[in-house]
């Protein structure tokens, strides 16, 4: 199992050292040691940018990863959403944290069909005035009861009850 901590180094609320502490004391009470520390580099496409320092990381063995995140605050995703989607997809894919995101294509696209829902479905506009509910009313009604406007002209709409 791969475990990774990630902190923004300008969160104030979880600061990145007491998630630095939390693991080093962690690691120490299950024999694990060190394998890496030092600094990773962040860059959406080395095509074009330069690196910059995305932060700190330390890697014991057994798969425990501390990264801090260069400028991120308390959500580092909103805050640098660039550098937490470089850290994330390259621990889930196990890659180096160097690796940078040119691989992505980050465009715009639609939902796709499943993770989409039709907010406002097709109905006819007397559907659409159908009152279906009437608050307070201790029966059942046997009738339909619409409310809406007409257009009477291009200067005056008409209320229906």
């Amino acid at each position: 199992m791969s475990i990774l901590f990630y902190n923004g180094d300008l969160d104030t609320q979880n600061n990145f050292l007491s998630a630095q502490n939390f693991v080093r004391n962690l690691a120490a009470s299950q024999g694990l040691s060190v394998i890496r520390e030092d600094t990773w580099r962040a860059n959406y496409y080395r095509g074009i940018y330069a690196d910059t320092d995305g932060g700190l990381r330390t890697l014991y063995d057994g798969n425990l990863h501390v990264i801090s995140i260069r400028g991120a605050g308390q959500s580092a995703a909103l805050t640098r959403p660039a550098q937490t989607l470089q850290v994330v997809r390259n621990f889930v894919r196990g890659l180096s944290y160097d690796n940078c995101l040119s691989a992505l294509n980050l465009g715009a696209a639609p939902l796709l069909p499943d993770y989409s829902q039709q907010l406002n479905p097709d109905t006819s506009r007397m559907e659409a005035d159908r009152i279906v509910n009437l608050p307070g009313l201790t029966f059942e009604t046997n009738f339909n009861q619409y409310s809406g406007y007409l257009r009477g002209s291009d200067t005056h709409m008409l209320h229906y009850w």
